[in-house]
């Protein structure tokens, strides 16, 4: 009886040390994803920086201020609703 005793609990401890490992082993495994979301992020907010300095850069050269690109966007914007109301009115009237 002493002896299938000191088995189970050999047992136990040994499953115990494993969980444990197995909790350690995870939380590294979150940390390691938790690291290379933050550099895909990073990587991507440097790409997107690089874009606007470019961007920044042409706009000097043409010598075309950001107020001028917003009136663009605006006339666009415009251009854009004018043709939705204009496809809308052909397609009402078929």
């Amino acid at each position: 009886m002493r002896r299938d005793t000191s088995h189970v609990f050999t047992y136990f401890r040994f499953r115990w040390r494993e969980e444990r490992h197995l909790g350690q082993i995870d939380g590294m495994l979150q940390t390691v994803e938790n690291q290379r979301d933050t550099l895909h992020n990073a990587k991507d907010t440097k790409l997107i920086f690089d874009v606007m300095q470019k961007a920044l850069k042409e706009l000097n050269n043409y010598r075309i201020s950001i107020e001028d690109v917003q009136q663009l966007q605006d006339d666009l914007e415009e251009q854009r609703d004018i043709s939705k109301r204009t496809i809308r009115s052909f397609t009402n009237s078929n």
